[in-house]
């Protein structure tokens, strides 16, 4: 079906490009798009290397400054090359490749991102078309962490794009219009966004057991035939695989070790601390217990218009039985499963929330499209003005410090204020010099990185500044809130 037509389809686009880079421009930088941002700039430094295929290579490795480097033994110092996911590193890489003369590597990112999300909304109107088609790409951008993803280096923002796709190819093999092949393709670009991208195949295969079940066979001991699955499904495995060896230099040597450590990366790795409704909890020591974590992450990012609308979408799916739209839902309980085993939906500095906003649209759009086509955008237009203009319900109260969100306005305030300034960063993640070295490299801040006693700036993120740094309360010059963190900028 034509939802847009060709020219009002770019308009459209290009319309929505700009009003999330207008509405977008200030939002923090979380930690996996720290790590896109100097990704990608590092991987343009490598094309350009003499060595081609040497230079791809070093794009992809990951800086011994980097803040999960210290959470490998010394004597593996090659796992930290798997750290940070390949698909963002490319996306990132593209847009400042193609960023015009005079346009620096942190706004080229932030058009990129803003760019990657109309898209992604669009498409999804063209997947579920009419009513439900407006109101779902409406709730895609109707969360706070699509805002942020907007207003990112590219990685959300890539990542949803990636899940769109499987989704879209899922459905369109489920009607048995499409090939298995694209299925496979999309889930290798959602395994370059995340391991946890190995468990989609759960959802993938159960969905086909729906959607394709056979007839029961009739006579005096009916029983119910399996589906007929064509072999090419068998593959999607396969491609996926290879979709991410093609896409990450890193496997070109070592491909076995690599994937193995790729793959298994989300069950061991050491996942942030966080703060859950005022109690200290560590991931990695515990993961069973916190496996709620991520549940209340998606109730608390996720704003109550989008909610209800999504729980409309649910009933609405049960009624209608094996016609539903189960493949959303299934996906999402299955992200949800997975953010529990890392932690919560932003361990190891990366994030799942791009998959689970996708999800939730789809299955708000079919939960609003009964209201009619005035009334069903209204609970997505809401959710969009509430992630603007407010902080996500009980963010505060469920860690959301895990991000390691980095207020870049303010930085760039004291850029322009005090050139060649100092300055500290002080939080719950690990990443805060790693962030201000990448900032003032790709975005051309002119500040440097000190420790706390000795910046000229001092700049707090949810926890408060060491008492030892001698901040007094007339220090404090601004004082704020962002995506549900408490932000205060000293001088000194």
């Amino acid at each position: 079906m034509t939802f847009f037509r060709p020219a009002s389809a770019l308009m459209l686009f290009a319309t929505l490009s700009g009003l999330l880079f207008v509405l977008t421009a200030e939002r923090p930088l979380p930690a996996s798009e720290v790590d896109a941002l100097a990704g990608g700039g590092a991987l343009v430094d490598a094309i350009f290397d003499d060595e081609r295929e040497r230079g791809l290579r070093e794009g992809f490795e990951v800086a011994d400054d980097h803040p999960r480097a210290d959470t490998y033994p010394r004597r593996q110092s090659w796992r930290r090359h798997y750290a940070t996911p390949p698909l963002a590193r490319w996306s990132a890489g593209v847009a400042i490749l193609l960023a015009p003369p005079g346009l620096h590597d942190r706004n080229a990112t932030h058009l990129m991102a803003c760019m990657l999300m109309a898209l992604g909304a669009m498409w999804i109107a063209w997947m579920l078309g009419g009513n439900a088609g407006i109101a779902a790409a409406m709730a895609s951008l109707a969360s706070s962490a699509a805002m942020d993803a907007s207003g990112g280096a590219s990685a959300g923002a890539i990542s949803a794009l990636a899940m769109t796709a499987f989704l879209a190819a899922t459905l369109h093999m489920l009607s048995r219009r499409g090939s298995a092949l694209w299925v496979g393709l999309s889930w290798g670009l959602l395994l370059a966004a995340h391991p946890g991208a190995l468990f989609l195949l759960i959802p993938l295969f159960s969905a086909v057991a729906i959607a394709w079940r056979g007839a029961p066979i009739q006579g005096p001991q009916a029983v119910l035939s399996l589906p007929s699955i064509p072999l090419t499904l068998l593959m999607v495995p396969l491609v996926g695989i290879i979709t991410l060896v093609m896409l990450w230099p890193t496997l070109w040597a070592d491909t076995s070790r690599g994937l193995a450590q790729w793959l298994t990366d989300t069950w061991w790795a050491t996942a942030p601390t966080q703060q859950i409704f005022g109690e200290t909890l560590n991931p990695a020591k515990g993961r069973a217990p916190d496996a709620f974590i991520a549940t209340l992450q998606w109730l608390a990012w996720t704003p109550w218009p989008i909610l209800l609308a999504w729980f409309s979408g649910l009933i609405i799916t049960i009624r209608q039985g094996r016609k539903g739209l189960w493949l959303p839902i299934l996906v999402l309980l299955t992200v949800l499963i997975v953010g529990g085993v890392d932690g919560g939906l932003f361990g190891a500095r990366r994030s799942l929330m791009p998959w689970l906003w996708v999800c939730t649209a789809l299955t708000a759009g079919v939960g609003v499209a009964p209201l009619g086509r005035r009334l069903a955008p209204a609970l997505p237009l809401m959710g969009i003005i509430i992630a603007l203009l407010f902080e996500p319900l009980g963010a505060a109260s469920l860690g959301p410090e895990a991000r390691g969100v980095t207020p870049v306005d303010q930085l760039e305030h004291i850029a322009e204020t005090s050139p060649g300034a100092s300055v500290h960063l002080t939080s719950y993640s690990s990443g805060d010099r790693y962030a201000i070295q990448t900032l003032a490299w790709r975005a051309d801040l002119d500040i440097t990185w000190a420790e706390g006693a000795h910046a000229d700036w001092v700049i707090s993120v949810s926890k408060p500044p060491d008492k030892a740094w001698g901040l007094e309360s007339d220090t404090l010059m601004w004082e704020g809130r962002c995506a549900g963190l408490s932000i205060r900028r000293y001088h000194r």
